[in-house]
């Protein structure tokens, strides 16, 4: 009697356990940033593990890394066809549909994540949808997701500061100062959400609270990319911080708190929903060059430009190729300040870790013409 296959001969020759070892291995890959090496063991295994929803899954994180956006969109839909109820594969496949720029497609995967009760972080997904509409001019619907992430999760900063942004733009700035007072009671060690509302108060003149706060985001987080802008803002109300020097290299004592991380964001982190775009542009790329699509190194955004600029000096004096763009985002006119800009994905994100082993300080990382949206959902 012919016996039937066994199972490494329906995994292709491979045991269950090397391919269990390869998935773990390309997501190992993918933590270091390293989508490339990911998409060499995902080949290895392709034959044996392209019907499991896990492999599809990694696949389709991989190939977005890359910039594949229509291989991105294949594997992602086929993870949700193996798995319907594959919360973080609809809300990547969403994402990967606004890469391609197909906004309707996009909204209908962010649904479907939001609607499967098992997503362990549903306020992502509310949160993209906010976006969206955001970027459609409907602050209003905007508005309603952005309230219900907070719902979902009452300390997701990132869905105060956006909800506060939209009131910023439709010219409510109390309103914004208020809902920033809740997302600091959340979450007080956030400190993109005390520097934004900061920010907002010195919008409103009411300098001497706004000095508070300042304060509080370089005694909370030192050495990190806000306690830069804070002490700016600090220096034009006429207030001098000193920092202490580590001995022999006259560098600056830095360790960055990174804010507001949910279990499934990625790193490097995506810029906050306050910050005025991660639409970026480089002064020194036309703008028919940026329609093709560039990543771009963003060290900063400001609502004054003498902080940008002060900023922008500060890299181009060490060497950087260092630029401000002015961006109108919200009704709101923002000053960037990136260091460097790239076609390709994988230089931008060396040149980010080079500049953080240098610098000791985070960067974001952001494809223009890609929108605003938070990360993908990591495998």
């Amino acid at each position: 009697m012919a016996s039937g296959p066994s199972g490494s001969e329906e995994l292709g020759g491979l045991s269950p356990r090397e391919v269990q070892v390869r998935l773990d291995l390309a997501d190992a890959y993918l933590r270091n940033d390293e989508p490339r090496m990911s998409l060499r063991e995902l080949l290895r295994i392709q034959r044996a593990a392209s019907g499991f929803p896990r492999y599809q899954f990694t696949l389709g994180y991989t190939q977005f890394m890359l910039g594949n956006w229509p291989a991105a969109v294949e594997a992602l839909e086929r993870t949700v066809a193996l798995d319907p109820g594959h919360a973080e594969g609809w809300n990547n496949l969403g994402l990967a549909h606004l890469a391609l720029e197909d906004f309707t497609e996009a909204e209908f995967a962010f649904r479907r994540a939001l609607e499967i009760p098992t997503y362990q972080t549903p306020e992502i997904a509310a949160l993209n949808l906010a976006l969206l509409h955001l970027e459609r001019d409907d602050p209003v619907a905007a508005r309603q997701y952005a309230d219900r992430a907070m719902a979902l999760n009452w300390r997701f900063g990132r869905a105060y500061l956006l909800a506060a942004e939209i009131e910023v733009g439709q010219g409510s700035l109390e309103a914004a100062v208020d809902l920033l007072r809740r997302g600091v009671e959340a979450d007080t060690a956030n400190v993109r959400v005390v520097l934004t509302l900061a920010e907002y108060l010195l919008l409103a003149g009411r300098d001497q609270e706004a000095e508070k706060w300042l304060l509080l985001v370089i005694e909370a987080a030192p050495d990190g990319p806000e306690a830069k802008t804070a002490e700016g803002y600090l220096l034009s109300l006429g207030r001098v911080v000193e920092h202490e020097f580590e001995e022999g290299d006259g560098q600056e004592r830095r360790g960055l708190e990174k804010a507001d991380s949910a279990t499934e964001l990625t790193t490097p982190p995506a810029p906050a929903p306050s910050s005025p775009s991660t639409l970026a542009t480089s002064s020194a790329i036309s703008s028919e060059t940026l329609a093709d699509s560039m990543y771009i190194v963003q060290v900063g955004g400001f609502l004054d430009q003498r902080r940008a600029k002060a900023l922008r000096d500060d890299y181009v004096a060490k060497g950087y190729p260092a630029g401000t763009v002015e961006v109108t985002h919200a009704g709101r006119q923002w000053v960037l300040v990136y260091i460097d800009a790239f076609r390709d994905l994988d230089a931008a994100q060396r040149r980010a870790r080079e500049f953080l082993s240098l610098e000791n300080v985070d960067t974001e990382i952001t494809r223009v013409g890609m929108g605003r949206y938070l990360p993908l959902d990591s495998p």
